[in-house]
């Protein structure tokens, strides 16, 4: 009796590392990773003092994604690198402000954004305040070389603008032109609400748009990519 009692303990316990296995290996088929490509754009995505990705685009793409069992590799590049990328399959998707009918023809979209982009001025806040991107033509303003700013057809297209805009190659440098002084305002990207760490500056919004999570319709595996990220924005965070 003993024996048949220690033989069903074994059978049991057999059955219960099985069944452990079992549900290990499940979690490690259905986790999932993907390779995200990003450029230096402040505050959203940027590359941090220890080197890893930073912003906070980049914490929206972290969150939504790990609740989902899906890991990102997060890769910095050029803008022309990151299209390459993009369309041979070494990156998997990307964000995309705003995202246009052209751009819609090379690239699927998330159904939902990830994020909202809001474009504004930083400034001191003794500078006067601006409500348009027109107000600009009367000042010398900082902004972020390579910046193209397509949330604004006004800024890429306005001779005036180009003339008296003074590109900057880090975010740092555009805080310093305004607290030295030497410009009144900064172009860029920013989100409301978020403190600017000095509290001389404030931040004057002037237009907002969604990030969306782009995939190049050029990748192998894109229509199954963009199946998985709006399958995610339909079940919710």
């Amino acid at each position: 009796m003993a024996s048949f009692t220690n033989y069903r303990s074994t059978f049991f316990c057999l059955v219960s590392c099985v069944a452990l296995l079992y549900a290990v290996a499940v979690k490690a088929e259905v986790t999932t990773a993907l390779n995200y490509f990003y450029s230096q754009s402040p505050p959203f995505e940027y590359v941090g003092p220890n080197g890893n990705a930073q912003g906070i685009g980049i914490d929206a793409i972290v969150e939504k994604l790990k609740s989902h069992n899906i890991s990102v590799n997060f890769h910095f590049g050029s803008i022309n690198r990151g299209l390459s990328s993009l369309n041979n399959g070494d990156a998997d998707f990307t964000t995309a402000i705003a995202p246009t009918e052209k751009l819609k023809t090379h690239y699927y979209v998330s159904s939902t954004p990830i994020y909202t982009a809001t474009l504004g001025v930083i400034r001191l806040k003794s500078s006067p305040s601006i409500s348009s991107i027109l107000e600009l033509e009367n000042h010398q303003f900082a902004a972020l070389e390579g910046h193209r700013f397509k949330l604004s057809q006004v800024v890429q297209s306005n001779a005036k603008l180009t003339e008296n805009r003074y590109d900057v190659v880090e975010y740092a440098q555009g805080i310093n032109l305004i607290r030295s002084k030497r410009v009144k305002y900064f172009l860029t990207y920013h989100s409301v609400g978020d403190d600017l760490d000095n509290e001389e500056l404030t931040f004057d919004a002037l237009l907002s748009a969604p990030a969306h999570l782009a995939v190049s319709k050029a990748h192998p595996n894109a229509l199954s990519i963009i199946e998985m990220l709006n399958a995610i924005d339909s079940t919710g965070p």
